[in-house]
């Protein structure tokens, strides 16, 4: 069962990334999409001969037809088969959850009803930075994290 931190409003701080980007049709969301990203962004890791990265941050952005995705990790230089993408810092809500991963649109969109009720803009990016998995569970302690009338990060290559 999801244990749902109360909302702060922040600062979401600038982010350098190297990962996996993917538009994702809607209908694959919930099954496992994303997930194959996170194995794409571990393979790559390992072979540049990474044996620890933490955390793992994945953005998401909703398109006409698709989810926008992009899946990585905070690291420097240029690793073969990742793309680097820069997050400016904005102004957001960020909420820390403890749950399974098929609770996580749930979470997203209480925060998001959250921010709505407010009266407040949404921004384009929602994000989650996964703290880690708890031990003998299928529950992840994440960050969710949305922006409010930010901007689209910048990617390069």
């Amino acid at each position: 069962m999801a244990r749902i931190g109360e909302p702060q409003d922040v600062v979401l701080p600038a982010l350098s990334l190297v990962g996996v980007r993917r538009d994702v049709p809607f209908a694959d969301m919930p099954n496992g999409a994303v997930g194959a990203l996170f194995s794409e962004l571990s393979a790559a890791l390992s072979a540049a001969g990474y044996r620890f990265w933490a955390p793992e941050i994945a953005l998401y952005r909703a398109g006409e037809d698709v989810m926008h995705c992009f899946v990585g990790a905070e690291l420097s230089g240029v690793i073969d088969g990742l793309t680097r993408l820069e997050v400016p810092a904005t102004p957001g809500v960020s909420a820390r959850h403890i749950m399974s991963i098929p609770e996580f649109g749930d979470a997203h969109i209480a925060l998001h009803e959250m921010i709505l009720a407010r009266g407040l803009t949404m921004g384009s990016w929602a994000r989650e930075v996964y703290r880690g998995l708890k031990n003998d569970t299928e529950e992840f302690e994440v960050d969710i994290q949305l922006e409010i009338a930010g901007e689209a990060p910048h990617q390069e290559g």
